[in-house]
Protein backbone atom coordinates (compact mmCIF):
# COMPACT_ATOMS: atom_id res chain seq x y z
CA UNK A 1 0.00 0.00 0.00
CA UNK A 2 2.60 2.54 -1.24
CA UNK A 3 1.36 6.03 -0.33
CA UNK A 4 2.13 7.16 3.01
CA UNK A 5 -0.49 8.20 5.52
CA UNK A 6 -0.42 12.04 6.61
CA UNK A 7 0.96 11.63 10.32
CA UNK A 8 3.00 8.88 11.87
CA UNK A 9 5.27 6.53 10.38
CA UNK A 10 2.85 3.26 10.81
CA UNK A 11 -1.02 4.23 11.69
CA UNK A 12 -3.10 1.34 11.91
CA UNK A 13 -6.08 1.85 10.22
CA UNK A 14 -8.32 2.93 13.47
CA UNK A 15 -6.01 5.68 13.64
CA UNK A 16 -6.59 6.81 9.99
CA UNK A 17 -10.19 6.79 10.83
CA UNK A 18 -9.92 8.75 13.90
CA UNK A 19 -7.53 11.23 11.61
CA UNK A 20 -9.91 11.39 9.11
CA UNK A 21 -12.75 11.89 11.43
CA UNK A 22 -10.45 15.01 13.25
CA UNK A 23 -9.85 16.74 9.96
CA UNK A 24 -13.74 16.21 9.47
CA UNK A 25 -14.37 17.93 12.28
CA UNK A 26 -12.04 20.91 11.76
CA UNK A 27 -13.56 21.41 8.16
CA UNK A 28 -16.93 22.15 9.51
CA UNK A 29 -15.76 24.29 12.79
CA UNK A 30 -13.50 26.22 9.75
CA UNK A 31 -16.82 26.58 7.41
CA UNK A 32 -18.60 27.86 10.18
CA UNK A 33 -15.87 29.94 11.04
CA UNK A 34 -16.10 31.15 7.48
CA UNK A 35 -19.87 31.69 7.40
CA UNK A 36 -19.88 34.25 10.15
CA UNK A 37 -16.79 36.21 8.92
CA UNK A 38 -18.38 36.80 5.35
CA UNK A 39 -21.75 37.73 7.33
CA UNK A 40 -19.75 40.24 9.37
CA UNK A 41 -20.32 43.90 8.61
CA UNK A 42 -17.04 44.76 8.67
CA UNK A 43 -15.67 42.23 5.81
CA UNK A 44 -12.52 41.22 6.97
CA UNK A 45 -11.32 40.10 3.79
CA UNK A 46 -7.72 38.70 5.10
CA UNK A 47 -9.18 36.71 7.69
CA UNK A 48 -11.77 35.51 4.93
CA UNK A 49 -8.77 34.59 2.55
CA UNK A 50 -6.73 33.04 5.32
CA UNK A 51 -9.60 30.83 6.19
CA UNK A 52 -10.31 29.52 2.64
CA UNK A 53 -7.05 28.80 2.22
CA UNK A 54 -6.78 26.77 5.37
CA UNK A 55 -10.15 25.06 4.55
CA UNK A 56 -8.97 24.12 1.01
CA UNK A 57 -5.68 22.63 2.84
CA UNK A 58 -7.97 20.39 5.50
CA UNK A 59 -10.32 19.88 2.27
CA UNK A 60 -6.86 18.30 0.24
CA UNK A 61 -5.84 16.54 3.66
CA UNK A 62 -9.46 14.97 4.04
CA UNK A 63 -9.05 13.57 0.39
CA UNK A 64 -5.68 12.10 0.61
CA UNK A 65 -6.74 10.05 3.97
CA UNK A 66 -10.00 9.17 2.56
CA UNK A 67 -8.52 8.02 -0.52
CA UNK A 68 -5.87 5.78 1.54
CA UNK A 69 -8.67 4.44 3.90
CA UNK A 70 -10.27 3.30 0.49
CA UNK A 71 -7.39 1.93 -0.61
CA UNK A 72 -7.04 -0.08 2.19
CA UNK A 73 -10.96 -1.43 2.38
CA UNK A 74 -10.70 -2.78 -0.95
CA UNK A 75 -7.27 -4.60 -0.62
CA UNK A 76 -7.89 -5.83 2.35
CA UNK A 77 -10.30 -8.93 2.72
CA UNK A 78 -11.89 -10.26 6.38
CA UNK A 79 -13.76 -13.66 6.16
CA UNK A 80 -17.43 -13.81 6.45
CA UNK A 81 -19.01 -17.44 6.77
CA UNK A 82 -15.80 -18.85 5.28
CA UNK A 83 -15.29 -16.44 2.36
CA UNK A 84 -12.83 -13.69 1.95
CA UNK A 85 -14.80 -10.18 1.08
CA UNK A 86 -13.12 -7.00 1.18
CA UNK A 87 -14.10 -4.32 3.49
CA UNK A 88 -15.44 -2.24 0.94
CA UNK A 89 -18.02 -5.27 -0.08
CA UNK A 90 -18.30 -6.31 3.59
CA UNK A 91 -19.22 -2.49 4.25
CA UNK A 92 -21.10 -2.54 1.32
CA UNK A 93 -23.42 -6.03 2.45
CA UNK A 94 -24.05 -3.98 6.20
CA UNK A 95 -25.33 -0.80 4.40
CA UNK A 96 -27.82 -3.27 2.87
CA UNK A 97 -28.65 -5.22 5.83
CA UNK A 98 -29.45 -2.03 7.61
CA UNK A 99 -31.60 -1.40 4.81
CA UNK A 100 -33.92 -4.60 5.41
CA UNK A 101 -34.03 -4.27 9.14
CA UNK A 102 -35.20 -0.67 8.88
CA UNK A 103 -37.91 -1.73 6.16
CA UNK A 104 -38.92 -4.78 8.46
CA UNK A 105 -38.65 -2.17 11.84
CA UNK A 106 -41.23 -0.05 9.67
CA UNK A 107 -43.25 -2.60 7.93
CA UNK A 108 -44.08 -4.37 11.55
CA UNK A 109 -44.84 -1.01 13.20
CA UNK A 110 -47.29 -0.27 10.70
CA UNK A 111 -48.99 -3.42 10.49
CA UNK A 112 -49.29 -3.55 14.55
CA UNK A 113 -50.42 0.08 15.02
CA UNK A 114 -53.26 -0.56 12.34
CA UNK A 115 -54.06 -4.14 13.32
CA UNK A 116 -53.78 -5.86 9.79
CA UNK A 117 -53.93 -9.25 10.08
CA UNK A 118 -52.68 -11.73 7.91
CA UNK A 119 -49.23 -11.09 7.94
CA UNK A 120 -47.04 -13.36 10.28
CA UNK A 121 -45.62 -10.74 12.20
CA UNK A 122 -43.32 -12.97 14.16
CA UNK A 123 -41.77 -14.44 11.21
CA UNK A 124 -40.80 -10.93 10.39
CA UNK A 125 -39.16 -10.05 13.86
CA UNK A 126 -37.31 -13.55 13.58
CA UNK A 127 -36.06 -12.21 10.06
CA UNK A 128 -34.70 -9.16 11.28
CA UNK A 129 -33.52 -10.41 14.29
CA UNK A 130 -31.49 -13.13 11.61
CA UNK A 131 -30.46 -10.17 10.00
CA UNK A 132 -29.36 -8.20 13.22
CA UNK A 133 -26.87 -11.00 14.27
CA UNK A 134 -25.39 -11.09 10.58
CA UNK A 135 -24.74 -7.54 10.48
CA UNK A 136 -23.59 -7.70 13.82
CA UNK A 137 -21.17 -10.43 13.06
CA UNK A 138 -19.69 -8.51 10.21
CA UNK A 139 -19.34 -5.25 11.95
CA UNK A 140 -17.37 -7.08 14.85
CA UNK A 141 -14.63 -8.45 11.83
CA UNK A 142 -14.52 -4.96 10.43
CA UNK A 143 -13.80 -3.25 13.81
CA UNK A 144 -11.52 -5.52 15.06
CA UNK A 145 -9.59 -5.53 12.02
CA UNK A 146 -8.90 -1.62 12.20
CA UNK A 147 -6.63 -2.54 15.04
CA UNK A 148 -4.78 -5.37 13.21
CA UNK A 149 -4.37 -3.32 9.61
CA UNK A 150 -1.40 -1.06 9.46
CA UNK A 151 -1.06 1.46 6.76
CA UNK A 152 2.13 1.90 5.13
Amino acid sequence: MGEQPLQGDKMYLAEALELKDTIDAKIIELRSILVSLARDEENKKDQIDMAVSRLYELVEQYQKQDMLINKVYNEVNITIGGSEVSIANAIIMLESMNTKMEILTELIKVLQNNNVSGFDIFKMLNDRDKIEKNYDVIDAEIESCKWRVKLS
